[in-house]
């Protein structure tokens, strides 16, 4: 199952190439986060949600979300 940023990078009609340029991220990097390679920080969480008109919380909510490993406590 796609991720919800792949989700709404596709449904905003991006390519992996012209949301890396929004945030100022490589092609490759913006894959990496995709597909759980590469684990989201607070400060591109909050601009990925800039550039969707959302709240960072979207991408922050559920762990599964982002292929996390749950924290204890």
């Amino acid at each position: 199952m796609p991720s919800l940023l792949k989700e709404m990078r596709q449904s905003g009609g991006m390519t992996l190439e012209e949301l890396g340029e929004k945030v100022a991220r490589s092609k490759q990097y913006m894959w990496g986060l995709e597909n759980g390679k590469i684990r989201l920080s607070f400060s591109t969480a909050a601009t990925l949600a800039a550039v969707f008109n959302k709240t960072p919380d979207i991408f922050l909510s559920d762990v599964t979300n982002l292929n996390l490993p749950k924290q204890n406590g």
